[in-house]
Order: structure tokens, then sequence, then C-alpha cells
């Protein structure tokens, strides 16, 4: 995350555009943080979570990213950035939010994905070339990927929690409820299931935001707010006037 921060600072002090500022924080900054917080799952997930919250994970990993996202911002319009703020610059564009990354929502997919993805061509082989047959792995490295063969192994048995309450949204409607750990194992797209899990986080985060604010004077402003036409051109617009970019406070 330093190398996140100090990228950040330098666009503040090196970008004058405010827009382009956002987009290239949203699009290439803060991207160098995802591919770390599978990894913070995979190594210090506690196997008493609460799986059917996983959305609601909060390692110190997100919640440096969260930290980082709320402090450029705050640095981008001059004021302090409140929680409903930082609410709405991580729903997705399509939902009307600013699309930036959302940490807590991210981690624990892109580790169940990930060992999907391993386990699935563990037991299925590699395609390496259309016109090439399979390439297996030797059964040893495929049992490594078995649940039943190693018990003990704590990163199979932090799967195992998480794989079920995952599967409830990454698999499509059409496949049983109680079948869709095998779907997702061995034919589902990964990323049909990773857009229906951002799809499904970031309404999560929609209810979050309509939650916090509660009966205040902001909530009927909200319908308007969240709309794919107020949030698209924030990011994909460089070519602005440097006026502070309008969050809700």
């Amino acid at each position: 995350m330093a190398t996140v921060k100090a990228s950040a600072s330098a666009l503040i002090t090196r970008v004058s555009n405010l827009q382009t500022r956002l987009r290239l924080f949203s699009q290439c900054t803060i991207q160098k943080a995802p591919r770390l917080l599978g990894a913070e799952v995979t190594h210090s997930l506690p196997l008493d979570f609460d799986a059917h919250h996983w959305e609601e994970w909060n390692g110190p990993l997100a919640l440096s990213v969260d930290g980082q996202i709320t402090s450029f911002l705050g640095d981008l319009t001059g004021r302090e950035i409140p929680q409903t703020s930082l609410f709405l610059s991580q729903i997705s564009l399509a939902h009307g939010g600013l699309g930036l990354l959302n940490a807590s929502a991210r981690a624990i997919p892109d580790f169940v994905l990930t060992m999907t993805m391993a386990m699935r061509h563990a037991s299925q082989g590699f395609h390496i070339n259309q016109d090439l047959a399979l390439c297996w792995l030797h059964l040893t490295v495929q049992d490594l990927y078995r649940c039943v063969s190693n018990p003990n192994i704590l990163i199979l048995q932090r799967f195992e929690l998480l794989l079920l309450p995952i599967t409830e949204v990454a698999c499509g409607p059409r496949c049983p409820g109680n079948e869709r750990a095998n779907p997702l194992l061995t034919k589902t797209s990964n990323n049909s299931a990773r857009g229906r899990l951002q799809g499904h986080c970031s309404k999560g985060l929609i209810d979050a935001l309509y939650a916090h604010l509660g009966d205040t004077l902001h909530v009927h402003h909200m319908s308007s707010l969240l709309s794919p036409y107020m949030a698209y051109g924030l990011p994909t617009h460089s070519h602005v006037s440097q006026q502070p970019i309008p969050l809700a406070t």
C-alpha cells in the first residue's frame, strides 16, 4: 500500500485536471491492490468467520484500501469524505456510483474463484491449444486440491467454508440451489461468476447507503443520484471544468 499511497500523492501534485486524476486513480493507482486481497484471505481468514456475510470481510488490507480511497477523494475535493460518499464511490457505474474498488467485497470472491479455477484445471487438465490434447497434471498434484485427502490444510478449509455462500450468488438462476457448487467447480465461466458477484455487492452497498442515511434530509436525492447517467461522465471524461467533483455529504 505504500506504493499506492505514493502514486496517489503524485497524482495530486502532478495532475491538475480533477477528472483525469480520478480516472488515473480508479483505473491504475488503486488497481495495484486487488491482486493482494485474495492472498490476505488465503492466509488469514479465521475458520469461525461468518461466511454468509462474506461481503463484510474487513481484513487489514481491505481497511487500508478503503482508507486510501477516502484520503484520495478528500484531497481531490478539498473536503472531508463521510461514509455515505465512500459508499457512493464504490457502487458500480451501472448502478450510478463511481465504480472504485470495493476491497471488502472483492477479497473473498478473488480467493474462491482462483481456487475454483485451480481445482478445475487439476481435475480436468489444461487446454494449451484447441488443436492439441489436454495436458494432465500428475495424480499427486491433483490430490493436493482434494479436501478429502487433505482435511487439515487451512487453505482448503477456508475454501470449503466460503464455497457454498459464494455459489448462491456466483451461479446462474438455472442452477438448482442444492447443486450449485458442482457447476462453479466444473463449468461456470469465471467472468460470469465475477459479474454476478460484483452486481450483488454493488446492490448491497446501495442498501447500506440507504440504511446509513435513514430518514435524513438527503435520502430523497438518492434515486436521482444513483443513476448511470450521473456517474459515467466522471471517470470517462477528462477534459472538463476543474470544479470540485460532487459527492454526497
